[in-house]
């Protein structure tokens, strides 16, 4: 289980790394796939340590949120498109969860 806690940000950017290769004419970045394994790595780091996590609950209310702003944004400015504002979010998601990632790392190292 120590070592998924490594291995499973890795596996996520080889996807990612696949996903660009596969389709060379999009705009797709090789980390937009990897919150779901840091996510998952995160939840692994809870279980190692055997504290309870929130974390699954913390990004489904996240997700929830993100898409009802996103939803009455939209709503309010008709010019604004729905896939330009869950993209900016979703990049917004990979952010905090690679920082939740590193942070829950460096206190399993340190602790």
């Amino acid at each position: 289980m120590f070592v998924l806690i490594f291995l499973l940000p890795f596996i996520g950017l080889l996807c990612g790394i696949l996903v660009k290769n596969m389709l060379p004419h999009k705009k797709i970045s090789y980390v937009e796939l990897m919150p779901p394994f840091l996510i998952a790595a995160c939840q692994l780091i809870t279980s190692f340590h055997k504290l309870p996590s929130f974390l699954p609950y913390a990004f489904l209310f996240y997700l929830i949120l993100v898409i009802t702003v996103a939803i009455n944004f939209v709503k309010k400015n008709k010019n604004i498109a729905l896939g330009r504002i869950l993209f900016s979010l979703w990049r917004y998601l990979i952010l905090c969860s690679f920082i939740w990632y590193i942070c829950l790392l460096l206190i399993t190292i340190f602790l």
